[in-house]
């Protein structure tokens, strides 16, 4: 039975990134890839500079377009790794890879075909040792979800997702486990005190058979009814692909494209027209947080502390947005200078993880007179609070960090773009807009028009409180379940539910 642990520690905070270093890897990346044969020593030195691209480089941006050449070798590559290094290696080059594109759609057919597919044959092959301990694994009951962080705040978003997801379980009065690969927040240590059918682990970091089999053993002794996670690759992986009898069930956050998981779970912004060959395995999910999430009650002392270190006075109008550094890019960042340029009451205010040096020296002329802020990644419970009105970023849209910004009667604007797929129906109708010059002309108007920001602050709140519906996710995740078990399409047995 896994132990339940305190959080690991996540690492300290990366150090100045050293662009010498940055060119130095690229160049050697850009070397091994272009090789005729890749031999083992170069397989390692690209899993290093790949995981340097994460805990020294900050995911530089200058990476971009090494994607492209490592999906092309990367089953070249895995074939040196051991059954425990490939699988951490193929967490890392998917990670890679899905990062630095610029089209989420696009991008599912490359790592399908050139990352995916061979990392499932690879880990038939490797990991066959492992399939007579699945064999007695029995159906049950309970409900375990497996994440990458069990958190609510901060960067990573899905953690908000399974806490929503197995709260609306936990008030149907169902059994649920939550396995957490890392930190575990307040959060959902609060929810395991206010449901006692609620049970909270820490899988200690291992390497991948001894964390594998240590779920294993817990899962036949828990008698699962299926296993949940947003983990695209990794353990759920391993043991999707080696496939007991209890149904493994992915919940995407983004990437979709996998050819293992029994059922995939899409949010109603990725379900349209979804791209793959696993149409009869997708369900749709309802796109939503629980509330105490999203907006959780202000901290009006670190608010006003905030507002003060950036400088913000009463009468400055301040349009922001918050995403990862790679969203905001220079098409988005254009419109912001040029709003800055027609209204001296605006300022800026744009926060998020990774290298910040791209953003930053493309607005510099107003960062240097403190009307634009670049920062890293910051709280937005606090931080959103200093916001007036939304930009959302594109043609790379965000959606979870808009949801916040809207539960709090922030405004969110966005560009009616084709990258902005099903995220239109979390959106006002009224502050979409199809070019750049109108999305100017919108955020100029709204920065001296107080009555109506008023009007649309109160139905932003009101348009996000609406898309709670625990109700939705208990159906779709039952029935996909259900389909599993007697090999069923989730269409069929959708029409069976109506």
């Amino acid at each position: 039975m896994l132990k339940l642990a305190l959080p690991r520690n996540q690492g300290s905070v990366l150090g100045q990134n050293s662009e010498d270093s940055v060119i130095e890897a690229l160049e050697e990346m850009k070397s091994i890839l272009a090789m005729r044969e890749i031999g083992h020593e170069q397989a390692k030195k690209l899993q290093l500079i790949v995981q340097r691209f994460f805990r020294e480089f900050n995911r530089n941006v200058a990476f971009r377009g090494m994607e492209t050449l490592l999906l092309k070798r990367y089953k070249d590559i895995l074939r040196f790794f051991d059954h425990n290094q490939g699988v951490t290696f193929a967490n890392e080059a998917f990670l890679f890879c899905y990062i630095l594109t610029l089209n989420y759609k696009k991008v599912q057919i490359p790592i399908h075909d050139n990352l995916a597919l061979p990392y499932r044959d690879w880990v038939r092959s490797a990991w066959h040792f492992l399939t007579p301990e699945l064999t007695d694994l029995e159906i049950g009951n309970e409900y375990v979800f497996i994440c990458r962080h069990a958190v609510t705040k901060g960067g990573y978003a899905p953690g908000s997702s399974i806490y929503t997801f197995a709260k609306a379980l936990l008030k149907d009065n169902r059994k649920v486990t939550v396995i957490s690969l890392g930190a575990i927040s307040e959060d959902f240590k609060s929810l395991a005190k206010q449901f006692s059918k609620l049970r909270i682990y820490h899988l200690p970091s291992a390497t991948p058979e001894a964390m594998l089999r240590a779920l294993i053993d817990f899962l036949r002794n828990t008698k699962t009814k299926a296993v949940i996670t947003e983990v695209e690759f990794y353990l759920g992986s391993v043991l999707s692909i080696l496939k007991p009898r209890i149904p493994i069930i992915f919940l995407s956050p983004g990437y979709y494209n996998l050819p293992w998981f029994d059922k995939i779970g899409l949010t109603d912004t990725l379900s349209q027209k979804p791209v793959g060959n696993r149409n009869r395995d997708f369900f749709e999910i309802p796109t939503y947080v629980a509330n105490e999430i999203l907006n959780p009650q202000a901290d009006i002392q670190k608010v006003a502390n905030a507002k003060i270190q950036l400088g913000l006075k009463d009468h400055d109008f301040v349009i922001g947005s918050f995403a990862r550094m790679e969203k905001f890019q220079p098409q988005f960042l254009n419109v912001l200078s040029k709003v800055l340029r027609e209204k001296q009451n605006v300022k800026v205010l744009l926060a998020g993880p990774n290298e910040r040096s791209v953003v930053t020296q493309h607005l510099k002329n107003f960062v240097d007179i403190g009307r634009a802020f670049v920062l890293p990644s910051i709280d937005v419970h606090v931080y959103g609070h200093l916001l007036d009105l939304a930009l959302d970023s594109f043609p790379t849209h965000s959606g979870f960090s808009m949801l916040e910004l809207m539960a709090k009667g922030v405004p969110v604007v966005a560009k009616m773009d084709a990258g902005i797929d099903g995220l239109w129906r979390h959106r006002l109708p009224e502050l979409l807009r199809k070019t750049d010059a109108e999305l100017i002309d919108l955020l100029c108007h709204l920065s001296s028009d107080t009555t109506r920001l008023k009007t649309l602050s109160s139905k932003s709140t009101m348009l996000v409180s609406d898309k709670l519906n625990d109700k939705n996710f208990r159906d779709g995740l039952d029935n996909a379940i259900y389909a599993h078990n007697h090999k069923e399409s989730f269409e069929t047995v959708q029409n069976l539910a109506r």
